[in-house]
């Protein structure tokens, strides 16, 4: 069984191997695609392997997984457009919650990985809250969210400053 999920075939683990080992050099959306291709090749050869083996459920087994394929391929303009988003929204409110640490954190002396690391701990809060609702089609009034994450956020960047201050 772990030899079968590590074939590169959408949707088991190979697939999702070999989509980051190109998506390090290739276009995330060229990648996607070179992925699909593979897996499709890949379950060609398997298909065909079954069928002269008179393999009838290793057939059918194909034909899920070709199934998994179409509609992966399907969302490939969804799938790069969401990561284009989400990394668009991770690196802007990284450099927003950067200022207010920086401006919260002048007249102390709070080390510049710190300052990252508390920028970084709420960005993910943040954006984490702002793509769930996208997700859940946008039903939540924002201005709720908003009021909601004020109210969680009330002087936590100060005390996170605050306790990071004298830290070695």
């Amino acid at each position: 069984m772990l030899l079968f999920n590590v074939l590169p075939i959408i949707p088991l683990d190979g697939s999702k191997i070999i989509n980051l080992i190109f998506s390090k050099y290739l276009n995330l959306n060229f990648s996607n695609n070179l992925t699909v291709l593979i897996s499709f090749i890949t379950l060609s050869m398997i298909l065909i392997g079954g069928i002269y083996e008179k393999n009838y459920s290793m057939v059918m087994v194909v034909f899920i997984l070709l199934q998994n394929i179409w509609n992966y391929y399907k969302k490939i303009e969804y799938i790069y457009n969401k990561f284009v988003l989400e990394r668009y929204l991770y690196n802007e409110t990284y450099y927003l919650l950067l200022g207010v640490v920086e401006e919260k954190s002048k007249d102390m002396s709070v080390r510049e990985k710190d300052k990252s690391f508390i920028a970084d701990f709420y960005k993910y809060g943040f954006v984490g809250i702002m793509l769930d609702w996208i997700d859940k089609g946008m039903q939540e009034d924002y201005h709720k969210i908003v009021q909601m994450m004020g109210t969680a956020l009330d002087g936590n960047i100060a005390r996170s400053i605050e306790n990071f201050k004298n830290v070695v």
